[in-house]
């Protein structure tokens, strides 16, 4: 795993000029954020709005939505080493190969890459893609819109048999998005297709499941009773919805993202709108199906959390909003066991970030990494540690 000194000072890290180091501390907690990379809207590309990967050396992939080398190039697949040097595994051309990854990536056990681009493929509907452990791409599946899906947006999921499970934000037999299922032969499935009325509409997360993918759950945009979203549930071999709740506004408004399940059933997730003060909120959601808002954005503590939620071992939550902080920036909030919610890091703009928009990952020692779509050096999104200690 990583190690990082934290600096009381900037410094340059790896072998490119606009690598910055930016150590930033709380005047209220230990709190240090240090930036890994400055995007430079170059070959390595700009504009990442997905959560990263960490392998067990502690390397880190991640996708960024645009590239800047040209008409032809819609963003790109990329690894920072842990020496801090970041190179590009592939530049989408918007072909066959597909067209701007929203998405992040998952690892099989033999060190292959997954993902999914919005556009691109010979449909021009988006991709499923995969990335060798040589670093060649190759496309698995192109979606067609109708029936089979369009636009995918969330992560993957993968079981046990390399069978893959997604979503699609459109697409389906009533254009409002589905649940795929794609078998290791490339063979793709529709597991349910969203209506768009009290079912839902607009899947955008990746899916969560038990071991076996036996019960999915998701989040929906927009549908619903009311019409804010709502949490579903799909069963994974019969293709069965049913939603779990649907969203009032008070509660919650267009959850975007990926839920998090414990060891006792209940989900927890964010609502990018809604709440007391209509920035969002955290919720959790136990398995009777009462909802509880554990907190309602307002501002300065955060606004608008676009990504999902991870857990520690002890029970706190870790999430991003993409606006609101101190400078309006966005945060890094922590909500601990009993409720209280804490920001970590507000986002400045420059040189620290600006609009985290995807989920952190933790690694042993409980520093948080993370990208945001803009801020940094350039303007161009970077991709950040916080530390805790």
């Amino acid at each position: 795993m990583r190690h990082f000194p934290l600096p009381s000072s900037t410094r340059y890290l790896g072998s490119f000029a606009l690598l910055v180091a930016l150590c930033l501390s709380s005047p209220m907690s230990a709190q240090h954020l240090l930036v890994l990379h400055s995007f430079t809207d170059g070959a390595d590309g700009r504009n990442p709005v997905a959560n990263l990967l960490m392998d067990q050396a502690g390397n880190l992939y991640g996708t960024t939505l645009n590239d800047g080398r040209g008409l032809s190039s819609k963003g790109t697949v990329f690894k920072i080493d842990t020496s801090n040097h970041l190179t590009v595994l592939h530049v989408f051309s918007e072909k066959n190969d597909g067209a701007y990854p929203r998405a992040g990536l998952i690892m099989d056990g033999r060190g292959n890459l997954y993902g999914t681009t919005e556009a691109g493929g010979l449909h021009n509907r988006g991709t499923i893609f995969e990335i060798d452990s040589s670093g060649n791409e190759r496309v698995l599946y192109s979606f067609k819109g109708r029936p089979d899906g369009d636009s995918p947006y969330g992560n993957l999921v993968m079981d046990g048999a390399g069978t893959i499970f997604g979503t699609t934000d459109k697409g389906g037999l009533h254009n409002c998005g589905v649940v795929f299922k794609l078998f290791p032969d490339n063979e793709e499935t529709v597991l349910y297709a969203f209506q768009g009325g009290a079912d839902g509409c607009n899947p955008r997360a990746a899916l969560t499941g038990n071991s076996q993918n036996t019960n999915l759950y998701g989040t929906t945009k927009n549908g619903g009773v009311h019409g804010q979203g709502t949490i579903f549930a799909v069963d994974g071999g019969t293709g069965n919805e049913s939603v779990i709740h649907s969203f009032t506004g008070d509660d919650g408004n267009a959850p975007l993202s990926t839920l998090v399940l414990d060891a006792a059933n209940n989900l927890y997730g964010t609502a990018q709108a809604g709440g007391a003060n209509d920035d969002g909120t955290v919720f959790k959601l136990a398995p009777s199906g009462e909802l509880t808002v554990l907190h309602a954005f307002g501002g300065a503590d955060g606004a608008h959390p676009d990504a999902g939620l991870i857990m520690d071992s002890t029970g706190n939550l870790y999430g991003t909003t993409e606006n609101g902080g101190s400078a309006d920036g966005g945060t890094v909030f922590k909500i601990d066991s009993s409720g209280t919610e804490t920001v970590l890091h507000s986002f400045t703009g420059h040189p620290d970030g600006r609009a985290p928009t995807a989920s952190l990952i933790m690694d042993t020692q409980q520093n948080l990494y993370g990208t945001t779509e803009r801020g940094g050096t350039l303007s161009f999104g970077t991709v950040f540690v916080l530390s805790q200690q």
